[in-house]
């Protein structure tokens, strides 16, 4: 009986310890398979848009440079680099986008998506140089792991919805948040907070410096981001019974941009504006910048017209002296056929994209500035078509 009786205990034992394991194994394969589920990704890509100019890409795992193509799709592992004539765009299905300014150079570190929640992406950018910015959009649902990192500099950078700029000068990396943005930056393992319009500087082998207020954004909606918000807009100096121009929102290669045109001219003059008052105090400032995105469609009169005072695109910096108010023109065309004069002109490639920093320092004027007025964009002249994707008076 009691070699029985031990029989049956050894068998409940058995019994008991077999549904253990199952129960273990159970618990197992369902952590597995949630764990599977949570962290199984797909890969993504970005789509580049050659802006202008030959932009050279180099594939993981691969020493030579090859000119990309126009639309083609980005991976992990890419390297991508423009020079001093060339820009180029990157798109996420998000809506992310990333603008390579010329003389700039990153790498894609990360690019995937879950594959059980395609909504959630995680996106890495390793800046190398130049001037990059990533514009993260907030709409669509999207859960975002999205960082950027310098790894020269041993920054990494999380970034929330908004817009960010890396630039670089000499040994230092600058970093500016806009547009309601917020990082985090952690560099020798101490995270700094930044905010929108504030900047941080990062140099290697450093934590990152304290958040400071950025250069001063003097233009509102000048990415025409919210469309024509904060901008008015019309015609003056139309010749009687001739055609006005038009001012509208279009989406472009590079997102909204604003397009100043006017067709049937019949050889007469008008001019077409976007305007917006500035009324800021610049007195005191050390440096006064002008920058902007533009392309130049259609131009039918030469260099800047008879009186070189007519281009296709100026930008006018109205502001006030200690001496009386004063106006700056910086004009741009594509064409001078006839020889016509060109004051104030730089020619442009007609049909591209073109990132142009004003050279001149504003705050350098003579007599300078101690409160800029407004700020305008016109075309001017006959028949016209120009695009302005962005626009920046930026002072400090």
């Amino acid at each position: 009986m009691a070699s029985g009786k031990s029989r049956e205990v050894m068998a409940w034992a058995v019994l008991c310890a077999s549904f253990a394991t199952l129960c273990v194994l159970a618990v197992s394969l369902f952590l597995a398979v949630r764990w599977y589920k949570a962290t199984a990704t797909d890969g993504l890509d970005l789509k580049l848009k050659v802006v202008r100019g030959t932009v050279l890409i180099q594939e993981s795992r691969r020493l030579d440079w090859v000119a990309a193509s126009n639309g083609m799709d980005l991976t992990e592992g890419y390297r991508i680099r423009t020079d001093g004539s060339s820009q180029a765009l990157l798109t996420l299905k998000d809506g992310t986008q990333i603008n390579l300014f010329p003389d700039s150079e990153m790498s894609i570190g990360l690019l995937k998506r879950l594959r059980f929640n395609p909504q959630s992406f995680a996106l890495t950018i390793n800046y190398k140089s130049g001037k990059l910015r990533i514009e993260v959009g907030g709409a669509g649902g999207y859960r975002r792991d999205y960082h950027a990192s310098a790894p020269e500099k041993g920054a990494t950078v999380a970034l929330q919805e908004g817009s960010y700029t890396f630039d670089s000068t000499g040994d230092i990396v600058e970093m500016k948040v806009q547009d309601g943005g917020r990082a985090t930056v952690r560099a020798l393992d101490r995270d700094v907070e930044v905010r929108s319009g504030q900047r941080v500087q990062l140099v290697s082998g450093q934590p990152s410096s304290p958040p400071v207020a950025a250069a001063r954004e003097m233009v509102v909606n000048g990415r025409f981001q919210d469309g024509l918000s904060r901008w008015a807009s019309g015609n003056v100096d139309v010749a009687p019974k001739s055609t006005q121009g038009t001012v509208e929102i279009v989406s472009t290669e590079l997102g909204n941009s604003a397009k100043l045109s006017r067709t049937g001219s019949n050889a007469s003059h008008a001019e077409t504006f976007l305007r917006q008052d500035i009324n800021q105090d610049v007195a005191g400032f050390r440096s006064l910048s002008l920058f902007l995105q533009l392309k130049l469609n259609i131009q039918s009169l030469s260099g800047g017209g008879y009186l070189g005072s007519e281009y296709p695109l100026m930008v006018k910096v109205y502001y006030r002296t200690e001496k009386g108010d004063n106006v700056q023109v910086f004009g741009f065309y594509c064409q001078n056929d006839t020889d016509n004069l060109t004051l104030n002109g730089t020619l442009l490639p007609q049909g591209e994209w073109v990132s142009y920093v004003v050279p001149q320092n504003l705050m350098k004027l003579d007599p300078p500035p101690v409160r800029i007025l407004s700020l305008e964009i016109t075309s001017s002249g006959h028949d016209y078509e120009s695009l302005v994707k962005e626009i920046s008076l930026e002072g400090e």
